[in-house]
C-alpha cells in the first residue's frame, strides 16, 4: 500500500526515526522515498541562531546527501527535495505534487523556529494532509498498534493500512470499541465485542489480533487504555461517522491526539464517503 513515503527530515535524531521507519514500511520491494529538508526563512534567523541550528540551502543538500548515501537496498529509490518556504506548506505541497502514498514526519525535532509540536506545523499539516500520516512521538519500537472502531464503515478505513503497518512492523493489533456511552451513540458491550469478532474474522489468519471492549466515554475511554496499554502506535481516521454524529478533527480524533501518549497513523477518506 505504501509505495511512495516523503519524509520530512530536520537534522534531529527523532526525525531520521521517521526514515527508519519508511525503510521498515517499504521492507524489500520496488518503492520510493522522498526526504524534504526545508531551510530557514531569512526572517527567521534570529530564532534560529538563538537554538543553535542555523540552516541554509547549501547545508540542506549536505545533510540530505549525507542520508542519501547511507546504504539501501538496490529497488528502493531515494530522492530529495529542499524548498523554501513555510514548513507545513511546503510540506503538504509536496505531499499533492508527488503524489506520495504516506507521510511520515516527527513531532518532536527541532525545526526552523521552534519544535514540532501538535499545534504548530505537525498539527497543521494533519489538517490538510492529502494522504494517510504517519506522525512518530518518540524513537522507541512499535510494538503495539491499535485500531479504535465505532462501528463505521469510515472508522474501518483505519483497518487495512492499520495491518499492513502492523506486519511491516512486526507489531501486535489490538481493535477497540467503546461502549456504555449514553446518547444515540449508546452501543451494548456485548454488541461492540460481536462487532469486532466479526471484524477480527475477515483478517488474515496469520495475523494475531486482541480484541477490547472498554466502557465510558469514548475519548477518554481511548487515551486511557493507550496510556495504560504500553499503545506504540494508534490508527484512525479522520472522520468516521457514529450514532450522535461524527468523529471529526476537533472532537475525538482531536482529543485523543492531545492526550494519547503515542505515535498516530492518521488516515483521511476521500472526500467524496464524508459527505
Amino acid at each position: 500500500m505504501f509505495d511512495k513515503i516523503l519524509v520530512p527530515l530536520d537534522g534531529s535524531k527523532l526525525a531520521e526515526r521517521s526514515l527508519e521507519l519508511a525503510d521498515s514500511l517499504v521492507g524489500e520491494r520496488q518503492a520510493a522515498i522522498i526526504l524534504l529538508r526545508v531551510p530557514v526563512l531569512k526572517g527567521y534567523q534570529l530564532l534560529e541562531e538563538e537554538a543553535g541550528q542555523r540552516w541554509d540551502r547549501q547545508e540542506a543538500h549536505s545533510y540530505l546527501d549525507e542520508i542519501m548515501a547511507r546504504p539501501r537496498h538496490p529497488d528502493l529509490l531515494m530522492d530529495k527535495r529542499v524548498i523554501e518556504g513555510d514548513e507545513a506548506a511546503v510540506i503538504v505541497d509536496t505531499a499533492v505534487e508527488e503524489n506520495v502514498d504516506l507521510l511520515i514526519m516527527s513531532t518532536h525535532g527541532r525545526s526552523g523556529f521552534g519544535r514540532w509540536l501538535l499545534g504548530s506545523v505537525a498539527e497543521r499539516v494533519l489538517r490538510t494532509a492529502p494522504c494517510p500520516m504517519l506522525v512518530v512521538r518518540y524513537a522507541d519500537p512499535i510494538r503495539r498498534l491499535l485500531i479504535p472502531l465505532d462501528g463505521s464503515s469510515l472508522a474501518e478505513k483505519a483497518i487495512i493500512p492499520g495491518l499492513e503497518t502492523a506486519q511491516r512492523l512486526g507489531a501486535q493489533v489490538t481493535l477497540l470499541r467503546v461502549a456504555g456511552e449514553t446518547g444515540d451513540g449508546y452501543v451494548k458491550s456485548q454488541a461492540a465485542f460481536a462487532y469486532l469478532q466479526a471484524v477480527a474474522e475477515k483478517i488474515e489468519e496469520d495475523t494475531a489480533v486482541d480484541i477490547v471492549v472498554p466502557t465510558g466515554p469514548v475519548a477518554a475511554t481511548i487515551i486511557e487504555f493507550v496510556n495504560t496499554a504500553n499503545i506504540d502506535l494508534i490508527a484512525m481516521t479522520t472522520h468516521g461517522f457514529t450514532g450522535s454524529g461524527r468523529w471529526v478533527y476537533g472532537q475525538i480524533t482531536e482529543k485523543v491526539m492531545r492526550g494519547a501518549d503515542a505515535s498516530l497513523l492518521v488516515i483521511r477518506p476521500p472526500a467524496e464517503e464524508l459527505k
